[in-house]
Formats: structure tokens, sequence, C-alpha cells
């Protein structure tokens, strides 16, 4: 299945969510013979709170637990912050008879988990109907509430969620689709039919019934995060052993035949089976063996086991994007169908300006790494090539000259001095080439691609958003073409935002760290 786990994360998911006490043990320790808790990835740091209470009712006297202990508290105040002020928000959606379905982890950490700190949260995802979508974007922006996407009420049409931040509320997922990738409204009335009231600090709401909420999990098969796959797994387990003998199989079985979900349940369930003792009722099993699994389903799931080399490849998420656009736009009018498309890949890119210029610009890309690969160099970054230009290597000596803020003080690492950024904003303002260049923003060697991608990285050069090309690089970097027009001024601003690391010593929030920058021009 897809699945981005090695033989750690299992040990792991095994010393967490195992029924047999000694089974757990045993795996946790070889887990720990395996690991250092200074070298967490992300997948296994966000259920580090869910291994610390299972190591209390263990009654497992480990070394580290005060160390685990702090995650867990940390992990209290991360969910703090994702609960504030919400309540008041579904207040005011039920006093504008806005119904409203709480989702994910806001759902399950009150419902499913035992100790609500038990289950990782950033932000909270609420659904509301699609025709009413409209309608909550403006009440939320009224609020103070910053839309993350340029166009919150055009991405309806063909996006299934939008992100929202609030100073002093933090984040909320607004949804109108519960499903990423079977985003429409003739599949989602099926959900709020079968929804069960729910009170949220006081507040009126509803969650889904626990078969759609293992449903729900097992949908992110189809487009998680390394950092997300140990997350969902434990949430299928709590989801089914909360509901015990009155989890409806049945219903399981028809909402993935009716969502064309028939591939990632069965093969979750099947894991869930074999490796963490999940009882699975052989019927439910045989049923889902011999559901429907068209033509476009098959190759949805097969790009969804992709390893995660051939996922960044141009093809692989040309191929992604338009199986789930198939799956958008099934029963509509195909002309129609073809005429919404770029819109889709516009919105879904986040991209500004018109579909032509996403077209030139992805053509430039590709062409500059083509060019890059034949000639067997990255304008001059790999040493073996003498005919390129030398490219200026900016390093903190130089880069304190630039303007830099939204950082913290140098440090020193394996003999690099870098400096991470805070998890708001950083900017530099950068003399560039006139004639464009290539920027290439070089981490320092700790730094995983892995966590990278997981942390939703975005760069800007005077606004406008930056798309990293792909292009291999002798050090862990982000490659970026600058043409000319973006270029011209005297030193325009470089800005970025990430997602807030998760930190482990480190209590700062953390943004991109940064070694050095590397321009380099074209040859003339």
């Amino acid at each position: 299945m897809s699945l981005t786990l090695d033989s750690r994360h299992v040990l792991l998911l095994q010393a967490c969510l195992l029924p047999d006490d000694s089974a757990a043990r045993t795996a946790w320790r070889a887990w720990k013979r395996q690991v250092d808790l200074d070298d967490l990835d992300q997948a296994s740091f966000r259920i580090m709170s869910l291994a610390y209470t299972r190591l209390r009712a263990l009654g497992e006297d480990d070394p580290d637990l005060g160390r685990i202990r702090g995650i867990y508290r940390y992990q209290w105040t991360k969910n703090q912050i994702a609960f504030r002020g919400k309540a008041e928000l579904l207040r005011a959606f039920a006093a504008a008879s806005i119904p409203t379905l709480l989702l994910k982890g806001a759902a399950l950490c009150r419902t499913a988990y035992s100790d609500a700190t038990a289950r990782a949260m950033h932000d909270l995802d609420l659904m509301v109907p699609t025709d009413r979508a409209p309608e909550v974007v403006g009440l939320l922006q009224a609020r103070g509430w910053t839309a993350q996407h340029f166009a919150p009420e055009a991405i309806i049409e063909y996006l299934h969620a939008c992100s929202f931040l609030h100073p002093d509320c933090g984040e909320l997922d607004l949804h109108w689709h519960a499903l990423r990738s079977r985003s429409r409204a003739d599949l989602d009335a099926g959900f709020w039919a079968a929804s069960v009231p729910h009170v949220f600090d006081g507040a009126p709401t509803r969650v889904l019934c626990p078969a759609d909420q293992f449903l729900h999990a097992c949908e992110h098969s189809l487009h998680e995060s390394p950092s997300s796959a140990l997350q969902w797994l434990a949430d299928a387990v709590h989801i089914l052993r909360h509901a015990g003998s009155a989890f409806d199989w049945d219903r399981l079985a028809e909402q993935s035949a009716r969502f064309r979900l028939v591939l990632p349940v069965r093969h979750a369930l099947t894991f869930l089976q074999s490796q963490l003792a999940v009882e699975v009722p052989a019927p439910v099993l045989a049923r889902l063996r011999r559901g429907p699994a068209g033509w476009v389903d098959r190759l949805e799931y097969r790009l969804a086991r992709s390893p995660e080399e051939a996922k960044r490849g141009a093809l692989h998420r040309a191929a992604t994007v338009a199986s789930h656009y198939l799956h958008l736009r099934q029963g509509h009018p195909l002309v129609r169908s073809l005429q919404g498309f770029p819109a889709y890949v516009r919105f879904l890119s986040h991209y500004e300006r018109g579909f032509g210029s996403l077209v030139l610009e992805c053509g430039a890309a590709v062409a500059v790494r083509v060019w890059s690969q034949a000639s067997s160099t990255l304008l001059g970054l790999r040493a073996e090539l003498d005919g390129h230009p030398r490219p200026r290597v900016l390093d903190w000596e130089e880069l304190q000259r630039h303007d830099p803020r939204g950082f913290y003080k140098l440090e020193t690492l394996r003999g690099q001095d870098f400096r991470w950024s805070s998890a708001e904003r950083g900017s530099l303002s950068l003399p560039l080439p006139a004639r464009g260049c290539l920027l290439v923003w070089e981490f320092p060697q700790f730094i995983r691609e892995d966590d990278l991608r997981s942390r939703s990285p975005v760069w800007r050069l005077a606004g406008r958003r930056l798309h990293r090309l792909r292009v291999r690089l002798p050090f862990p970097g982000a490659a970026f073409w600058i043409p000319a027009r973006a270029a011209a001024g005297r030193a325009p601003t470089l800005t970025w935002t990430a997602r807030p690391l998760l930190p482990g010593k480190d209590p700062r929030p953390l943004g991109l760290p940064l070694f050095r920058l590397h321009l380099a021009e074209p040859e003339r």
C-alpha cells in the first residue's frame, strides 16, 4: 500500500498500538535501539505524544521518558492553540444557521482518543455545506481571518478546502468537501446525512460517523506526505477500537465502493490486521476484494504507491493531478470539464497570474532543467565544469550587508555557519544580475528533503511566488530561475514562509535554515 514507512516506523506504531502489552514493550525497546531521539523524523515526532501515553500506561521505565513527556507537554500547548477561538466561531455559524462538521484531529481527539493530547494538531479542520462556503469565507474575513489562497471564493468549484490564519486564534482549515481527492457535493451529502451531533467546548456541531471517519483516514494514503503516514494509521486504529462492535462494516464497504476508494481501504485494513493485530471481519475483506476499481482508480492508487523519488517527477505529478481532476469532474459534460482544467491547475498551484503565464514559466523551468542536465551542470555549481562562469557565493559575512530580517543568531553545526529564520517570515534584499540568474538557497547538511516538503515552504521575490526547479544539487538546497523582469530593480526583496519546525530540544518557532546563497548568471 502507499505507506512511506520503514521498519522503524512499523516498530513505533506497534509500540503505540499493539493490544498486547508485552509485544508493545518489545517493539518500543527495539525501536529505541535503532533511533536517536535527537534525530527524529517528522512522522515519528507527530505521534510521540501518543507514545508517551502508551509508555505511561505500560509503566515503562525508559531513561528518556522525561524528554518524551516534554514533547507531550509541547503538544498539549499546540492543541490548545489550535482550539483557541474556534468554539466562538462555531457558535457564530450556528447563530447564522450554517451547519458545521468537525474533521480529522478536531473530531478524533475528543471522540476516538481517550487522551486528547495523544492526537497531535496544529490547526482545526471544519467543514460547511458547499453552497454556504462563499458566505462562510465572507464571515471569516469579517472576523479578521486571512485566507492563505489568493482566490478563496473562486477555488470553491475546484478545490476541497482553504486555510485561514488569525493573529490570535491560530489556523483554521475550512472545508466545503470532506475528501481532497473526491471533492463533490453529491458525495458529501452522505457524510452529512450519517453525521452525529457533537459539542465542542460548549458549541454545537457535528462529526462524521465512525465508518466515514475511517474512510476519511484511509483516503489520506492517496496524497500523504511522509510526515503524516503514521498519524492517519494511528487514527484508523483508534476509530475502530473506540467504536468496537458498533462499527458499521457494511457502511464502510458501501462507502468505499461509492467513493471509488476500495483499493486504499482494503490495503489499509490488511496492514492494520497483519502489523497491528486489528480484528477485521473476513467477509469485509472479501467484499472489498470484489469491489469496483476502474482504470482511473487503479492509476491513481498506483501513482500514490510510487517511490518518493518518482513522486517528485513532473510526469508523475501531472498524472496525479489529471487523475484527481477526473474524479472531481465525474459526471460532468466533457467540454465543460476540459474548459475548467486550466483553472483547476492554476488554483491548485496557488498561481495568481493567468494559466498562460503558468504554462510559460513551467516551460521555462523545464528548459532550464533540460539544459542543465544536458551539460551535466547547474550553471557552474558542479566543480567538474570549467566552461561556465563560477557562481557568486554569499555566506553570512556577505549576507549581513543585505538587510536580513527575521533571523535568529548565527549558529555552527558540523563546521557550517548558518542561521534559522523565524517561522512567521524572513526576508533579504538581494542585488540580482539584470539579465536574470539562477538563485540557489543552500541548507545546512542536516536538512532532509522529506522534512522540508512536509513544511510547505513558499519563496517570493518582490511579491511574486518562485517555483523550485527540479534539478539535482550537490548539497541540500532549493534552486530557482530568476528571469530578467523579476530581477529588475536595485535590490528586490526575497521573502519566505514555512510551517514551523516541530522542535525537539529547541523551543523556538523555527522557519528555514540558511547556510549560504549562490547566484549564477547565464553565459553571455
